[in-house]
């Protein structure tokens, strides 16, 4: 038996020898550049999809920043504003009536001229103040707002004045 094996494999036959040819010149040859067509494919779309991850993340994070520096540049002319304070922590009255209009005025202004702002607010305590589209008066802490119950405080740091 192993002698019968060893003569087969020591002088093959034309069938043995057309494929042993036909393995050596085309099967293992298209077997290695299809394999290295595959890896330097999925090099390239790797490559690709880190370069475009990239650039939206760098894209994302510039439109945040400028949303951002948009809305605390708009908003620290209210905050900053004393005669804003004072309308809001003392009795309304018609001194503080001019005030009142200048703050409403500045917040429609603000939400007409800025898109990133779909809705603006001052929530206050003060009862005496009259509602309006951007002023809210609450007397129960905020928590029937609906943004309210949306807030969790691991996840939002919110600062109420």
């Amino acid at each position: 038996m192993i002698r019968k094996l060893t003569k087969a494999l020591r002088i093959p036959n034309i069938k043995q020898q057309i494929t042993i040819i036909f393995l050596l010149c085309s099967i293992i040859p298209i077997g290695l550049f299809g394999t290295f067509a595959i890896i330097s494919a999925r090099s390239q779309m790797l490559d690709q999809y880190k370069t475009q991850l990239e650039t939206d993340a760098i894209r994302v994070n510039s439109t945040l920043f400028d949303v951002t520096t948009t809305i605390r540049i708009s908003t620290s002319n209210v905050v900053n504003n004393e005669s804003y304070w004072h309308l809001f922590n003392q009795q309304y009255s018609l001194d503080s009536a001019s005030s009142y209009t200048l703050v409403s005025t500045y917040l429609q202004t603000l939400r007409s001229n800025t898109a990133a702002i779909t809705s603006i607010g001052l929530y206050t305590n003060n009862q005496s103040i009259p509602e309006n589209a951007f002023v809210h008066v609450s007397t129960d802490n905020f928590a029937s707002e609906p943004w309210f119950e949306q807030l969790h405080s691991d996840d939002y740091s919110t600062w109420i004045v």
